[in-house]
């Protein structure tokens, strides 16, 4: 209100300024010559045109650069205090918590303890780290709080060397990188603790072991760096859970976060900065080097390390900023970090997306600038880096929404909109998007799944060229060649009712005319609620080209019936859910499709189903042999008709 009623009387001044000008100028005017006239008319002109600039000015600034006004340098401790002080005392946390949940049913369902994991490199020429690892003769795995290193030269050779345990280190290994022949294992550092406060509920840092039953506390997220005889050559350690991770050119990129403690702060509380450590050498973080983005929720940070790995070169960078951080995308060049804010006074369309990106280089890490865009983002694949441009696909309103539609912005690198496609499929929302080069394919849903085909060779002008209607959705999108596609996603009736797993093959030979060969269904009728670890997390495919192989886990539950005698001598049935899980594998042929082979489980029993540790998790395939491998065992299959060779126990 008062930038308006400065503005109204800002434009009567000038008005009266004007007429004031205009008149004193008319008797000069009418007493000079021509050349008088014209200094007379010059100079009236100059200045009424510096008023109106003076208010162009006073008009155009609050309607400026809106990515400036979104960011603040946390500059001291009273700063940061005020901030989150601020936050506490003016905004309504039950709506806060409603709206989240809202977005979080609104996303495909995801498993808890797989929310960290790591998907495969989107990229060339960038590791990313994973569960299990191939290296040379070894084959380096995940077994609880251990990393197990097999020497896998020879089926006949099979057999563990190695054993690195962290059970006196008070750490889970989550990862592993195998770089320059060095062993990286990435993990959370943790505290034992008896029971579960609510605060570690609410922040869900807790986790419960069945073995000790005890909870362990997570403290910060570890690194681990080995040398060539296995022994530790470094240990870093950043603030927080393990968001992402990324090496990229000799520096590995660490995104943690970590809660922080909104209660009623004062000047005397200690320091809140995230900390970070160089083979235990504690570094805070600077000020300087903490942002804030004004609007979102000071509750956490999210901070951004960068590890020199470059031989006897120890040195970590880190940056944080005081916010959310929901997705995170990591190029050669930048991190972006994504964040949806959600606006309570709109009823609906009411989610924007934050884009913020970070410039990289070795383990410098340079905050260049914010975004805002409208509606929100399925997932990471939602973004892409190519060519110096970022390609971001976003949906605005929920699915059931008839006003709902979806857009697909085209950025410069200095955050500015150069091209868009708005209004894209009206009444759905993006299921999952892929982008390859120029090219970006999409799937959304309501009742039936339109697959759209977009071109971005000419980045200021997108267009859709092709378009396929199926029943179900995409999920997760792999390129299979130059002209077909993987899918993994899930089948529907014709009123959108979802029946069961899918996993489609695609011919995009003919852009404009894209159709869909073959494809797997496993519905639920037989594998009760089945899904595929695949649709979340991509790690998870084995996906061999030459031999035109394709593996995955399947998860489902199957009902047991019993019965018990009532205290009325009554039998009254009892309802049990057994969890199975098995692994599949199918050879693929651009022309036929799908051919099953066959499909492999480990320690499965029809009574009491399988425990979690024999998961299958990853496959890897290794002198035309199968090697399935989970945190208990590991089994080697002859690929030709999947008979089981070996075994390896690893617990």
């Amino acid at each position: 209100m008062m930038f308006w009623f400065l503005f109204i009387i800002l434009i009567i001044a000038s008005v009266i300024g004007g007429i004031y000008l205009l008149i004193k100028e008319l008797d000069t005017i009418k007493r000079y010559s021509y050349i008088g006239n014209s200094k007379a008319i010059l100079y009236m002109g100059t200045s009424i045109a510096v008023i109106m600039l003076i208010a162009l000015v006073v008009i155009t600034k609050p309607f400026g650069n809106k990515e400036l006004s979104l960011v603040e340098n946390v500059q001291s401790k009273n700063r940061l205090l005020h901030i989150i002080n601020t936050f506490n005392s003016e905004v309504n946390q039950d709506q806060i918590d409603e709206t989240t949940k809202k977005l979080t049913n609104m996303q495909p369902a995801i498993l808890e303890e797989d929310y960290y994991s790591v998907y495969k490199s989107k990229e060339d020429g960038m590791e990313e780290s994973d569960i299990v690892k191939k290296k040379g003769h070894y084959l380096y795995s995940l077994s609880k709080d251990r990393v197990i290193i097999t020497n896998v030269n020879s089926v006949r050779q099979t057999r563990v060397v190695k054993e690195i345990s962290y059970e006196n280190e008070k750490f889970i290994p989550k990862s592993i990188y195998i770089y320059n022949n060095r062993l990286i294992v990435l993990g959370h550092a943790y505290d034992v603790k008896q029971s579960r406060s609510q605060d570690q509920v609410e922040i869900n840092r807790s986790i419960y072991d069945k073995e000790s039953e005890q909870y362990k506390e997570i403290t910060s997220t570890r690194v681990y760096v080995y040398d060539s005889d296995f022994e530790i050559k470094d240990r870093y350690e950043a603030d927080g859970i393990l968001l992402r991770t990324r090496i990229v050119n000799d520096t590995l990129y660490l995104i943690t976060g970590d809660a922080v403690n909104v209660k009623e702060l004062t000047e005397d509380s200690i320091d809140l900065r995230p900390s970070y450590k160089v083979n235990n050498k504690e570094h805070k973080i600077r000020y300087r080097n903490i942002k804030y983005f004004k609007g979102s929720k000071p509750e956490s940070f999210i901070i951004v390390s960068g590890i020199s790995l470059e031989d006897d070169y120890k040195k970590m960078e880190a940056f944080a900023y005081l916010g959310e951080g929901e997705y995170f995308y990591i190029s050669q060049d930048n991190i972006y970090i994504i964040e949806h804010r959600y606006n309570y006074s709109m009823k609906k369309n009411n989610i924007t997306t934050l884009v913020s990106r970070l410039k990289i280089d070795g383990d410098r890490i340079d905050y260049i600038k914010t975004k805002e865009l409208a509606g929100y983002i399925a997932n990471e694949y939602a973004l892409d880096e190519y060519h110096e441009y970022l390609r971001i696909a976003t949906t605005i309103g929920h699915h059931n929404e008839d006003e709902s539609y979806n857009n697909l912005y085209v950025l410069d690198l200095s955050l500015t909109i150069v091209g868009e496609l708005t209004e894209i499929a009206k009444g759905e929302r993006i299921q999952s998007t892929r982008f390859v080069n120029d090219k970006v394919y999409m799937s959304t849903f309501r009742v039936v799944d339109p697959f759209f085909i977009i071109d971005l060779s000419n980045p200021k002008n997108p267009s859709i060229v092709g378009k396929l209607k199926t029943l179900g959705y995409s999920a997760y999108i792999k390129p299979y060649d130059d002209h077909h596609l993987i899918s993994f996603g899930y089948e529907s009736d014709e009123y959108g009712n979802i029946l069961g797993l899918k996993i489609a093959l695609f011919d995009i030979s003919n852009q404009v005319d894209p159709k869909q060969l073959d494809k797997i269904f496993i519905p639920y009728e037989q594998f009760g609620n089945v899904y595929s670890e695949v649709t979340f997390n991509a790690s998870a495919l084995m996906f061999d080209p030459e031999r035109n192989l394709l593996g995955f886990p399947i998860s489902w539950w199957d009902k047991k019936v019993d019965y018990i005698i009532d205290e009325t001598g009554h039998a009254v049935e009892i309802n049990d859910y057994i969890n199975k899980q098995a692994y599949f594998i199918y050879n693929m042929d651009s022309n036929i499709g799908f051919r099953k082979i066959g499909f492999i489980t480990h320690k499965i029993t029809k009574e009491e189903g399988i425990d979690e540790q024999d998961y299958i998790k990853r496959s890897v395939i290794i002198n035309d042999h199968l090697y399935a491998v989970s945190e208990s065992t590991i089994e080697i299959y002859d690929l030709d008709d999947v008979k089981k060779i070996k075994e390896i126990n690893l617990i």
